[in-house]
């Protein structure tokens, strides 16, 4: 990979499709008003490539790097070519190109892409958050396929997460000096169970990730919060549901 015919930056990239904005606001996991402690997200700098032969306006590669860091480490993401697939492939690639991590591919065909780099697990060393999604409208066209590359030593170990608009304010602290998390979240019914009125329901569900080493561990008992289900009605709504029972949360969860 020769560096030198990296286009210097412009733009984020994510004014190309509008930027994603975390968490529904009206059906947060936190009461109004309630903060937490954030964690800093710093945009990467990035330059493009185009393939031979490509024959869209649009950039084929993208290379990023985390600002302020003479390393070398970069994050490539190639756009997927083969016939009927879509998507990106993503890896971590060091200064003469070899790959640190895992090829591990997103397959949402979109052209909205923001990559950060933060210290989650709290090694000095950037990690990198590639968040790629959806402009559509409705609920639907929200979503957002969020790729996490932690630092393992020398390497990079890749988990990826399928939730609603990924934001800023879904990475957290609880305490000073405390691990960083991810508040996943998802839009579930109450599939076969029945609510407390005997209606079905959908509920905003977000479950707690705690970044440790180069893995995202379930850390749900960390905080008597989470996993958190806020029933969607059409008023700002923030409390736990009772619409359904501990025991039919933990049924859905386990089926999912």
């Amino acid at each position: 990979m020769n560096i030198k015919h990296i286009l210097p930056t412009f733009v984020a990239v994510a004014t190309l499709c509008g930027s994603a904005n975390g968490y529904p606001k009206d059906h947060g996991p936190f009461s109004k008003g309630e903060a937490q402690m954030p964690v800093t997200l710093t945009d990467c700098s990035y330059g493009t490539q185009h393939l031979p032969g490509d024959e869209t306006d649009y950039p084929s590669i993208y290379l990023f790097r985390a600002a302020q860091d003479n390393s070398g480490v970069v994050v490539k993401i190639e756009r997927v070519t083969e016939t009927n697939a879509y998507g990106w492939c993503i890896a971590v690639l060091g200064r003469r190109g070899s790959p640190l991590s895992a090829l591990v591919t997103n397959d949402i065909p979109s052209y909205g892409i923001n990559v950060r780099s933060a210290n989650l697990n709290q090694d000095n060393k950037p990690d990198f958050l590639v968040n790629i999604w959806t402009g559509g409208c409705g609920l639907a066209g929200q979503g957002s396929m969020t790729t996490f590359l932690l630092s393992d030593g020398e390497r990079y170990v890749a988990t990826s997460f399928y939730s609603y608009d990924f934001g800023p304010e879904d990475i957290v602290r609880f305490a000073t000096n405390g691990p960083c998390y991810f508040i996943s979240n998802d839009l579930i019914g109450n599939g076969e169970e029945k609510t407390k009125d005997g209606r079905d329901h959908n509920f905003w569900v977000y479950q707690l990730y705690r970044f440790d080493g180069s893995q995202m561990i379930l850390a749900n008992v960390d905080d008597p919060r989470f996993p958190k289900w806020v029933w969607y009605t059409f008023k700002e709504n923030h409390k736990e549901t009772d619409q359904l029972t501990k025991d039919q949360k933990q049924r859905i969860l386990g089926e999912r």
